[in-house]
């Protein structure tokens, strides 16, 4: 399990379905980008550069 599938097991059913979404299509469009918690937020870094994150906010 990666750290990002431990951080979707922590959000609710919607917000899962949707940053599910956002992650593939990360991974469709760089598929190099490497999966990092990064101060408590999901991010990926590309080259060891932070490239993006997400979370969940009600």
């Amino acid at each position: 399990m990666s750290v990002i599938d431990e951080y979707l097991a922590t959000v609710g059913a919607d917000s899962k379905k949707e940053l599910e979404k956002v992650r593939q299509i990360i991974h469709e469009i760089v598929p190099e980008v490497e999966e990092v918690i990064s101060y408590g937020v999901p991010s990926f870094k590309y080259k060891g550069k932070y490239l993006i994150g997400f979370s969940e906010y009600k």
